[in-house]
């Protein structure tokens, strides 16, 4: 600490604040060793740069329909897009424009029968297999979780919930059980599957210990109460969910190419990657199957689902009739389905049903205009608005975000932050020539405090980033920024000393603060 030296106050009424710091001028050694330690954090950061999906020039199937599906994802980031289309009166047609896999040296085309994974879209089978049951009188809509599991010991709350109260997202439980709450949110930090490990016995446990949303009646949507309706319809046939749903409705449709929780994984399956082009972990489990985690499914099959909708012959077609209220205005809810009036964009609307879901990396929607008979179904292996792309195909106008819709996003938001607080960590301390308080003057472990804090903030925004709008080479300049800040930082050390007060809590925070960066940098590694 020798090199640092205190300046006396000038006047009698500063007597008593606290004296100011003077902090030496970086050498010219020093400011050497922080440029070139921007300069090697700059090589890292390129070839670490985001890269968010991007449509290449594949095309594959009716070539019609793909310059249809170019134009309507004109405005999107998507690595790859497949859609079949037709009427109640064709047999359809199907497309793809991008790929299935964008990895350099394994690039593959998307095509219509690339299997993916289909989220949400699965809720709406899982209706199908509802209303088919009833049909069967196997259960009624009124059937409780506890005539299904009277052995289950299920709180009178959760016991007394009916079928139909969950098909509708009305029986108040929440999307996850509160112990997955914290486990999705970590999972999509370092894109794995939230759901992992999860059986049918464990959304009974989940239901049980978890706070509801609202009151039984209020609309709140649910991946937990679609879950236990899955498995109650199981539980009722004595066939696990997969093999029920694959007897009852994907074999009468031939829906060969879906299943829900298949083992292996679908050969030729897409590369999923999430909105910022990070590849993902798919997201697989017996629990959730029946509200979409571990469906996989393709544009064309998907086709098939919608052609069967729209021509009123699909298994358990009773399903698709509007039963209750949503939270949004003009659309109701089925057994899996949602009719909503929809503008067009030319003064008029239709009346639509339709379905769409996501995953972290795969996304889909089907579309059914019953007056018409026309239906779309849209599949992408991207994080992407595919009910906007289906809306375009068939003719509603869906216009484009504009440049305050997409900035002024939370992603947006917190990826900036992020950045301002990555270099704000390290630089403007490596920058000040005086220290007016304590905390401001230098030791040996404030500067790997801020190292390893800024380290923390950019790890965390590469992973995480809104990259599709936010441009990747903020990314590379922040690194920079604080590359050099944390190059002159370093380059003081010799003449700095370790702390001498509160030394065990500033080492412990310091040692937190490691094992959290290290984390981090290891799954940007791997991932």
């Amino acid at each position: 600490m020798s090199a640092l030296r205190a300046r006396p106050a000038r006047t009698r009424a500063r007597a008593t604040a606290p004296p100011v710091v003077e902090l030496p001028r970086p050498t010219r050694r020093q400011r050497l060793t922080g440029l070139l330690a921007a300069l090697a954090l700059t090589a890292l950061a390129l070839a670490l740069l985001p890269r968010p999906p991007a449509l290449s020039a594949d095309a594959t199937g009716d070539p019609a329909l793909a310059e249809r599906l170019r134009t309507a994802t004109a405005d999107l980031d998507v690595q790859g897009v497949a859609a079949a289309t037709g009427t109640r009166a064709d047999g359809g047609t199907a497309a793809a424009v991008g790929r299935a896999d964008a990895r350099p040296g394994r690039e593959r085309a998307m095509t219509a029968g690339t299997p993916q994974e289909i989220g949400s879209v699965t809720k709406s089978l899982t209706g199908l297999l509802l209303a088919d049951a009833v049909a069967r009188g196997e259960v009624e809509p009124t059937t409780t979780l506890g005539e299904v599991h009277p052995r289950a010991g299920l709180p009178a709350d959760v016991a007394g919930l009916t079928l139909a109260e969950l098909v509708t997202h009305s029986s108040g439980l929440p999307s996850l059980g509160d112990g997955r709450t914290l486990r999705a949110l970590l999972a999509n930090l370092a894109a794995g599957n939230p759901y992992a490990g999860q059986s049918a016995a464990d959304l009974l446990d989940e239901a049980s210990s978890t706070r509801r949303d609202g009151g039984r009646g209020d609309y709140a949507y649910s991946n937990l109460g679609f879950g236990l309706l899955g498995h109650a319809l199981a539980e009722r046939a004595g066939t696990p969910y997969p093999q029920l749903l694959d007897e009852r409705v994907l074999r009468p449709l031939g829906m060969a190419d879906t299943a829900v929780t298949p083992d292996p994984l679908p050969a030729g399956r897409a590369h999923e990657v999430a909105a910022n082009g990070r590849a993902v972990e798919p997201w697989t489990s017996v629990g959730s199957g029946p509200a979409g985690a571990g469906a996989w499914s393709t544009a064309a099959d998907l086709g098939r689902l919608a052609a069967a909708v729209a021509a009123g012959t699909a298994p358990g077609q009773d399903a698709v009739d509007p039963r209750a209220p949503t939270d949004q205005e003009r659309t109701r809810t089925g057994w899996g389905f949602f009719t909503a009036e929809v503008d067009t964009g030319d003064g008029t609307r239709r009346t639509l049903l339709l379905n769409n879901g996501a995953t972290a990396g795969g996304a889909s929607s089907l579309v059914v205009d019953p007056a018409t008979g026309e239906w779309v179904t849209v599949t992408t292996p991207s994080a992407a608005p595919t009910q906007t792309i289906a809306l375009r195909l068939l003719g509603v106008e869906v216009p484009p975000a504009g440049p305050r819709e997409r900035w002024l996003s939370l992603p947006v938001l917190l990826t900036l932050f992020l950045l301002v607080l990555g270099v704000g960590a390290v630089l403007p301390a490596a920058l000040a020539r005086r220290a007016r308080t304590a905390a401001q003057v230098p030791d040996r472990l404030r500067v790997l405090d801020a190292v390893v804090t800024a380290a923390t903030f950019l790890v965390v925004v590469r992973l995480t980033g809104a990259w599709q709008t936010v441009p990747p080479a903020l990314w590379v300049v922040a690194v920079a920024l604080a590359g050099l800040g944390a190059g002159l930082q370093v380059s003081r050390w010799r003449a700095l000393g370790w702390p001498r007060e509160h030394r065990a809590r500033r080492w412990a925070g310091a040692g937190l603060g490691f094992a959290v960066v290290a984390g981090l940098a290891g799954a940007a590694v791997l991932l």
